[in-house]
């Protein structure tokens, strides 16, 4: 019997670190996400995003 591999990307739940809004996120994004209040939260890299706000919870 095959087994289903783990994949190692991941939702996230992050917080804004200038005005602490929370956002669902795909941590392998593959475009720049900003908050409402203009700060980038995510941006793109060559396999995962670099995430530039606080992690929360991995859902």
């Amino acid at each position: 019997m095959a087994s289903i591999p783990n994949t190692k990307t991941k939702f996230l739940l992050i917080k804004c670190i200038k005005c602490n809004k929370e956002r669902k996120v795909f941590s392998a994004s593959t475009t720049e996400i900003k908050c409402d209040c203009g700060q980038t939260l995510v941006y793109p890299s060559a396999s995962k995003a670099v995430i530039e706000a606080k992690v929360i919870k991995v859902l």
